[in-house]
């Protein structure tokens, strides 16, 4: 059910659960409410949202930006990992040019990932996969299920 979810907000659902289960995780509640009105979720995201928070006098989300600050390093983290993995380790699984190659002959083919389009292309590009692609569509343009009916629909025009 949740496979291909954003890291910010499969963070989200791993530190509720903790929350709910094991111990209280401070900020989670204004972390989550983020997770559920943010159309863009970026370390940008979470650095202008910081700012805001420092910026004003909201009382319990001025309290709880703490956890923005906590999620902009794991993520930064999570990225520093990522760069220093070998190239060879940088690759698609097996066999995914071949499928794509074949199907593409057949079939329009899209990308469609809750992650950024900088990231997505770069990756989708290094593993000579674009080619293959039809239609490319990132959280820029919303949510998986909107970029697939916005497809759609056009389509259907």
């Amino acid at each position: 059910m949740i496979r291909g979810i954003n890291r910010f907000c499969g963070l989200q659902r791993i530190l509720t659960e903790k929350d709910n289960r094991y111990k209280k995780i401070e900020g989670i509640d204004v972390y989550s409410e983020w997770c559920s009105y943010t159309k863009i979720f970026s370390e940008a995201a979470l650095e202008e949202t910081i700012e805001a928070y420092k910026n004003s006098n909201a009382g319990l989300f001025y309290q709880s930006q703490g956890i923005f600050e906590k999620v902009l390093d794991w993520s930064r983290m999570v990225n520093r990992e990522i760069e220093g993995l070998e190239e060879k380790e940088k690759t698609a699984f097996d066999g995914v040019k071949e499928a794509l190659s074949e199907a593409s002959k057949f079939a329009d083919t899209a990308v469609v990932s809750s992650a950024n389009s900088k990231a997505v292309e770069e990756e989708w590009h290094r593993c000579g996969l674009m080619d293959y692609v039809d239609y490319f569509m990132t959280q820029e343009m919303g949510s998986k299920e909107e970029c697939v009916f916005i497809q759609f629909w056009q389509e259907k025009k």
